[in-house]
């Protein structure tokens, strides 16, 4: 349940920027404008609003969580929960760990019974900017602790948290966690962050924390393996964040720890409109044992060791049998010959009886499609659509790509006419001209399955072609930052500017709905 302040201050906002309207009854905020497609379907409960929903499940179905909408209510938890306080009736009560607790609680969500003993909050000081914040601190195992700022971070910068000791080659596991009862698991997810492996333990899956995406947890495993026999070890599933570093460090762990005796896969969170981690999954209700299941396949495709395991991947899950897929930053096709399956289903089952092997239909079907399968190469580079932009007053439109590499060069960004996607000469031509040394090699039918893909409910973006201030949008936008209600947002990693109802992209202050 949200807590009274919060709600007091979060309610107004969001009938002023979403338009909601109030049910009869109270209980709902509904009818406000959904940020991501502009129709009047967004609804959430009027006294605990911490998700707010689209009702057009099929055509759309987003989810914001108030967290992101309102970064600024969130980061000032001393001031909000004091250690000392007075209640209704006077009397003076003390809690050394209130702005901690109610951190854990109302800006993570989680539930923090479970989790008392674990944590403690402490204090931070930077002497050279002369600031400071509480903390939430927790222990490790190897006698480090790491501490979480919890007093308007922003203000140290990039540090949002201090170590104190080395953590090098040690991970957190939960306190309560037994030898007895990691003899008996199936798996331990590995996260990055301690906050993101209580996510997954209050979704009934136990997990532990490497402190970082590029520590891996060499010590504490050889620890590990003189107390486990190989047989009772559970299989560690490295759980990193999306993106480049938690993907490359992901294939190196897994890799590393097959080697070192573990048997180890991965799990990954999804890709969408929106960047989320597995606390921010967790808060969104998104961690189901089904949720999970599909996140491990995610895993299982970023780990495939080549183009063709990762094809058929995507085939016995999907049951496709043409298709593109990106592998290595690189764009390929799969085809699955049917004449050359049915075949190879019995060559291989003939192989099997002659060598006295017994293979399951699952087994069978597998090397079947081994045979039958071929995969194709498209480009030496992956095109990503990230959004559709359009100016209305000029009636003018593009669609904004990025294309990564398999080599080190940085990725490029820029855009793409509708009728440069709509022929596979034309698209040819604009990405050798945008991207150095990108060559399409496929046909036009093969870019129309690439593009249904990607551009189906594409975010959309409206431009605005001035600097300063936007009464639509309530705010200053200017080439690379926006100021709105004395906040300054900066660009993120698509370039734009993200702020509660709208974003905004820098290069020609195009807006968009968030």
């Amino acid at each position: 349940m949200m807590y009274p302040e919060l709600l007091r201050d979060v309610t107004p906002r969001l009938l002023q920027e979403f338009d909601f309207k109030i049910s009869k009854d109270g209980k709902h905020l509904q009818q406000g404008i959904c940020p991501a497609c502009r129709k009047r379907e967004l609804y959430t409960q009027a006294d605990n609003p911490w998700l707010l929903r689209c009702g057009r499940l099929n055509k759309c179905g987003e989810v914001f969580h108030i967290k992101e909408l309102y970064p600024d209510l969130f980061n000032s938890w001393s001031e909000r929960f004091p250690v000392n306080k007075t209640d209704h009736n006077g009397q003076q009560i003390s809690n050394p760990n209130a702005a901690a607790d109610a951190y854990l609680e109302h800006g993570r969500g989680f539930d923090i019974e479970p989790l008392k003993g674990w944590y403690s909050q402490g204090s931070y000081y930077d002497g050279k900017k002369d600031i400071g914040t509480a903390t939430v601190r927790f222990t490790l195992p190897c006698g480090a602790s790491w501490e979480r700022f919890i007093d308007k971070p922003e203000r140290f910068g990039k540090q949002k948290a201090n170590f104190v000791g080395s953590y090098q080659g040690h991970w957190w596991l939960p306190p309560t966690l037994t030898i007895e009862q990691l003899a008996l698991l199936k798996e331990l997810w590995l996260t990055e962050g301690i906050f993101d492996a209580i996510a997954l333990l209050q979704n009934d899956q136990q997990a532990g924390a490497l402190m970082s995406c590029n520590n891996f947890p060499d010590k504490a495993l050889e620890e590990l393996a003189l107390r486990l026999p190989a047989n009772t070890r559970p299989t560690l599933i490295f759980a990193l964040d999306d993106g480049k570093a938690g993907e490359m460090f992901t294939r190196k762990f897994v890799k590393r720890a097959r080697e070192l005796g573990w048997r180890a896969c991965a799990a990954q969170p999804p890709k969408g409109r929106v960047k989320l981690d597995w606390n921010e999954l967790h808060q969104r209700e998104r961690l189901t044992a089904k949720d999970r299941e599909e996140y491990r396949y995610l895993g299982k495709l970023l780990i495939a060791p080549t183009a063709n395991a990762k094809a058929l991947l995507i085939h016995q899950r999907k049951g496709t049998k043409e298709f593109p897929f990106g592998f290595n930053s690189c764009l390929y096709w799969f085809k699955l010959d049917l004449d050359r399956f049915s075949k190879a289903m019995q060559q291989v089952a003939d192989a099997a009886d002659r060598d006295g092997e017994e293979l399951t239909d699952e087994e069978l079907r597998e090397r079947a499609l081994q045979e039958a399968g071929s995969v194709q190469e498209l480009a030496w580079c992956y095109p990503q659509a990230l959004y559709f932009q359009e100016n209305k007053v000029t009636d003018e439109s593009w669609y904004y790509f990025r294309v990564d590499f398999p080599h080190d060069e940085a990725s490029v960004k820029n855009t793409f006419s509708g009728s440069q996607l709509s022929g596979a000469g034309e698209f040819k031509k604009r990405l050798l001209s945008i991207a150095p040394g990108a060559v399409y090699h496929g046909n036009t039918q093969q870019l129309d399955r690439l593009l249904s893909h990607q551009l189906y409910n594409i975010k959309r973006v409206e431009t605005c072609d001035f600097i300063g201030y936007s009464k639509e949008h309530g705010c200053y936008v200017y080439a690379d930052v926006a100021v709105k209600d004395g906040r300054l947002y900066q660009l993120n990693e698509e370039d734009f500017l993200t702020l509660a109802s709208c974003r905004l992209n820098h290069s020609t202050a195009r807006v968009r709905s968030a």
